[in-house]
């Protein structure tokens, strides 16, 4: 159903694609070369990790020194004895750092699950952080790729300069944090800073990337056949991500659609965890083994969270040794005993909301007839049997991997680059622009904002502040398509010919408000275009204004695509009678 056509290029290339998520990571990639059919693989081995499974990832943690120095990554940063030299060295941990990029507007729902995000270290960003972790990831391709492949090191100097690198992130992270996590690729030295470097970052959720998995792998082939719809949850550490796609054929060839907007919740498989500690700080805060607590949680994390299978037996969590015993709160000889219907209760959040998503798609009109669940998490057999005992009475089919959960996202990433099989996506949100219009003594909403109102260079008065939508929310949007919004400039001889214009973007609930003054606590400024209008307008001979001042007049579109992954935009003017286009440079809020 979904055979790779071999590689059409003519000279080899390297797609890499890294999936740094909130508690453990991974890198995927495929070497292209010409002829060939091209073979998706894992970095299997990075430092101490040599006798890891092959499907190895390593922990997302950084420790730094109080200089700011990196010192420990990845499972170097989880080996034993390190937690004793960081504290003796003054070092600082950076772990769930991810959760730190999350968008202003998801940052609410993860203040209200209440779970403590670590700070991040003294001195440092989101981006520094994310730099640091990525030139991490980058340099063990690089090991792994010059050791595992015949003439690697040879291999490796020959793709290097071109290389493809392929970013995933949660379905609720957009064009602003693309931005910083593009800033961190480039500062890890993935890619120059320049036009060519910046081309060859790449973005996709994770979502998407789940999809290209499922396809690529082709799993429950035929139920993806007879339905054509398909549900995708990829559930991971800090997020859970909800996507719906619509197969079709276009052109001879099988695509999929968003039939929904995608969704990201904050239920992953961290929260689970931070539901045990409330529970075990409330056992134990009498108890003489109080301040066990943490390594009690850190037991309960990796080996009793992911082996429950099943409420009607005890779990146990083992943590210490025979001295370790308080039988009052079920604690003998370092084993705590929790009754299976409490260990339950930790994860019913994250059951329930993946649950509510699954029965809200199937009361709609297009209903899936598949759903796959992947991700980290979904390697608990809990949660999956959990889901498909509340699910299947609808009518719905719960599939998962048969193989490593965890190599989903990275190994999707990498297929997304190569097979590009999702050609429309649905908006989240209302984008458009500020504009202002022509003032009017009968528009009463005018003569509200007549103290704002400006005149221009031709004597006309206008009032600023006006909403334009250039795309309305849950529209399905193909990749190509185009979305315009046509300005008219007016500029003196003397002024800057660099024009600033800002794409806003609403997320509240009410009808898309005319004017932003009227519940501006929902709109957002995303980015900011800049284009040159110095050579555009160089043809252009200057008008005299009533004032008998000259100024230039000008009437160009900006043309967004908002259908890609990314955020494209461009410039568009008539000349002489055919339609002209420019670069426009996209500047990002830093939030």
């Amino acid at each position: 159903m979904n055979k790779r056509e071999p590689y059409g290029g003519r000279t080899r290339k390297l797609v890499v694609a890294l999936d740094v998520g909130t508690t453990f990571s991974g890198v995927s990639y495929c070497l292209l070369d010409p002829g060939q059919v091209p073979e998706i693989k894992g970095v299997t081995r990075f430092p101490y990790q040599e006798l890891a499974s092959a499907d190895s990832k390593i922990p997302t943690v950084i420790w730094y020194d109080k200089d700011g120095n990196v010192r420990e990554v990845g499972a170097g940063a989880m080996r034993d004895g390190v937690e004793s030299i960081a504290a003796v060295e003054e070092w600082f941990k950076a772990d769930l750092f991810k959760l730190h990029l999350s968008p202003k507007h998801l940052r609410r729902e993860l203040k209200a699950s209440a779970i403590p995000i670590p700070p991040l270290p003294p001195g440092k960003t989101i981006v520094d952080v994310f730099t640091d972790f990525l030139a991490y990831l980058y340099m063990c391709t690089k090991t792994f790729i010059s050791e595992h492949h015949p003439n690697g090191p040879q291999l490796w100097r020959s793709v290097q300069s071109t290389v493809e690198i392929v970013l995933s992130h949660p379905n609720g992270w957009e064009y602003i944090e693309q931005d910083k996590m593009r800033r961190a690729a480039i500062r890890a030295g993935l890619v120059p800073d320049l036009d060519e470097g910046l081309k060859r970052v790449h973005f996709v959720t994770e979502g998407e990337a789940s999809l290209h998995y499922c396809i690529s792998n082709n799993l429950n082939t035929e139920g993806m056949k007879s339905g054509g719809r398909i549900l995708v949850i990829d559930a991971g550490g800090g997020t859970v991500d909800i996507s719906a796609y619509e197969r079709r054929m276009e052109q001879g060839k099988q695509f999929y659609g968003e039939m929904y907007k995608a969704e990201c919740h904050f239920q992953g498989s961290i929260f689970v965890t931070e539901n045990a500690k409330k529970y075990l700080q409330i056992l134990l805060k009498k108890s003489v083994l109080k301040d066990d607590l943490r390594y009690i949680c850190e037991a309960f994390d990796k080996t009793t969270k992911p082996r429950f299978r099943t409420s009607t037996e005890f779990a146990v969590i083992k943590y210490g040794g025979p001295r370790d015993s308080d039988p009052d709160i079920g604690i003998n000889n370092g084993q705590l005993i929790l009754p299976g219907p409490q260990v339950a209760e930790f994860f019913k959040p994250s059951v329930d909301c993946i649950v509510k998503a699954i029965l809200a798609h199937q009361q709609s009109i297009l209903k899936a007839s598949t759903v796959f669940l992947v991700g980290g998490f979904s390697a608990s057999d809990w949660l999956f049997k959990s889901i498909r005992s509340q699910v299947e009475s609808e009518g719905v089919t719960l599939c998962r991997p048969d193989g490593h959960t965890n190599k989903v996202v990275a190994d999707g990433a990498v297929s997304w680059h190569l097979d590009r099989r999702v050609s429309s996506r649905v908006s989240k949100f209302t984008y458009g622009v500020k504009a202002s219009e022509n003032y009017s003594e009968s528009d009463r909403q005018h003569l509200r904002r007549k103290s704002r109102s400006f005149r221009q260079f031709s004597g006309r008065i206008c009032i600023p502040g006006l909403f334009t939508t250039i795309l309305p929310k849950d529209t399905k949007v193909k990749e190509q398509q185009e979305f315009r919004y046509s300005y008219h400039v007016e500029l003196e001889e003397s002024d800057e010919k660099l024009i600033h214009r800002e794409i806003i973007c609403y997320r509240g609930s009410r009808n898309t408000p005319k004017w932003v003054d009227e519940d501006p606590d929902h709109f957002e400024t995303i980015c900011t275009l800049e284009a040159d209008l110095t050579n555009m307008i160089k043809d252009h001979p200057p008008v005299k204004g009533p004032d008998d001042t000259y100024y230039y007049t000008f009437d160009y579109d900006i043309i967004i695509l908002f259908g890609m992954t990314e955020l494209v935009a461009q410039i568009a003017w008539e000349e002489k009678g055919e339609e002209k286009r420019g670069p426009v440079r996209i500047v990002y809020n830093a939030v």
